[in-house]
């Protein structure tokens, strides 16, 4: 009688409006609003809606979500070969240049920088059409910028990205491994990687714990584990995979008794508990284990054509609301996750107190020390040390060589974004071409002064930018 009654809901539903998803099959008051996204495929260029509300906008496949830290949302769509940005304001633009991007399945924003126009976001994704994991940044030179990448991950298939404390959670469906992996600066500058979490059944979603580790979903055995310093637990699944006449199995119960049907991928929240997606269902385990539906896509009731499936997850850093990728749309859940209450405080004397300005932008300029010799053999290069003395810093160096008696000045070959460590050094050669060498030669055997200027530029993770000037004299 249930599944009859269910059935004449769906085939009574009103016709879903722009704001409203199609198949709404609410739980615990769980409606979703729509915030981009018609449900329409891409057409043409024009038809994406860059420029434009987020909500006028199309997508191919919303393959994967993120939340960064200024409110805008990233957005990976691997059948358009694009990064979507949702700006805080609401509109939507294609993130940086759309070349070189293959199939992104996975992003996260690494940081922006606002002082360009729109405010791109340099990001980490993972690119199963290149097979690689790819760091994106912008390269700035003095009269212009241009989209730069690095691979991370190489020769490797993976479906979710995450931060850690110190570099990124990767999942490896293929190897069923979690990685972890990072960037190691001055003397190595490379990135790195080994494995957190081996042996699993095509793990495929990670869900970070705020400084405690990750949760990890595995679709071949429909589990959900945590996985800490303190070892790795089962917290959702029974080792099982539910098939289509069991959807929802489970609800009201332990999560760990309930038999997950496929999940693909999962997030913390603020609360202490998590939600996931698995085939028609967002799914939420409370802080005490209990397993809930919050929404519901439609009824499997035939093999061969089954209701919408959510592609991507992520949650809302300000208030933790629930954001879903389905039907080509983004949908946003008023679940305001938030964290445990804290004990009720002191009464402040003052009963109209002024409320603290809202946190802006970070604006700080980064920390940049300069040494080095300042008088140097002339050679085939010129080199200058630099420190980041107060956070990580992508450097840039260009100088020019002022030759007595040469027709013109000599630049030095530049070096574009040195990933610099914080607190940590990195000696940046400028080439010297073979003909500013042979005039600096000559110059210095007939005893003229002959000195290198150079200039450096740094910038941090949100863009802000920081100079400084070096100048070596050079000898025989």
């Amino acid at each position: 009688m249930l599944w009859i009654t269910l059935v004449l809901l769906l085939l009574l539903a009103p016709a879903a409006s722009a704001q409203t998803p199609p198949f709404p099959f609410p739980s615990q008051g769980m409606t979703p609003t729509v915030i981009a996204g018609t449900g329409q495929e891409i057409e043409d260029d024009d038809s994406r809606g860059d420029g434009g509300p987020a909500t006028a906008a199309r997508f191919n496949i919303v393959d994967g979500l993120d939340w960064a830290g200024d409110g805008s949302i990233l957005i990976a769509d691997g059948q358009d070969a694009r990064i979507r940005h949702i700006l805080p304001s609401g509109n939507i633009r294609t993130n940086g240049s759309s070349d070189g991007v293959d199939d992104p399945i996975a992003v996260i924003s690494t940081g922006w920088y606002p002082n360009e126009p729109f405010v791109p976001h340099s990001f980490l994704v993972a690119d199963v059409g290149d097979d690689t994991v790819e760091d994106w940044f912008l390269e700035f030179s003095p009269f212009t910028s241009q989209w730069k990448h690095t691979d991370a991950m190489e020769e490797i298939d993976v479906t979710d990205i995450e931060y850690s404390i110190s570099g990124f959670w990767a999942a490896e469906p293929g190897g069923g491994t979690v990685w972890f992996v990072r960037f190691i600066g001055f003397p190595t500058n490379a990135w790195e990687r080994t494995p957190q979490l081996e042996n699993l059944d095509d793990p495929r979603g990670i869900g970070p714990i705020p400084g405690q580790g990750f949760l990890v979903a595995t679709r071949g055995d429909c589990q959900i584990r945590r996985h800490t310093d303190n070892g790795t637990v089962v917290v959702a699944g029974t080792g099982f995979c539910a098939g289509r006449e069991n959807t929802g199995h489970g609800d009201g119960g332990p999560a760990t008794a309930a038999h997950l049907r496929f999940p693909l991928d999962v997030e913390a929240t603020p609360d202490g508990g998590f939600v996931f997606i698995e085939r028609e269902r967002l799914r939420r385990v409370a802080p005490d284990g209990t397993l809930s539906t919050l929404y519901l896509t439609g009824l499997p009731l035939d093999p061969d054509f089954g209701p919408p499936e959510p592609s991507a997850l992520e949650l809302t850093g300000d208030d933790g609301d629930v954001l879903i990728g389905l039907n080509r749309q983004v949908l946003r859940f008023d679940t305001n996750y938030a964290p445990p209450a804290n004990p009720t405080p002191t009464p402040n004397p003052n009963p109209n107190p002024q409320p603290p300005p809202p946190p802006g932008p970070d604006t700080t300029t980064p920390g940049l020390a300069l040494a080095g010799k300042k008088t140097q053999k002339a050679g085939k290069s010129v080199s200058v040390v630099v420190s980041a003395t107060t956070e990580d810093l992508f450097a840039s160096a260009s100088g020019t060589v002022a030759v007595p008696g040469a027709s013109k000045v000599y630049r030095l070959k530049a070096i574009a974004n040195r990933f610099v460590a914080r607190g940590t050094k990195a000696t940046l050669k400028l080439k010297v071409p073979k003909a500013a060498l042979k005039a600096i030669k000559r110059a210095l055997r007939g005893r003229k002064k002959v000195k290198a200027s150079i200039k450096l530029t740094a910038r941090d993770g949100a863009g802000n930018l920081t100079t400084g000037k070096r100048t070596v004299k050079l000898r025989r």
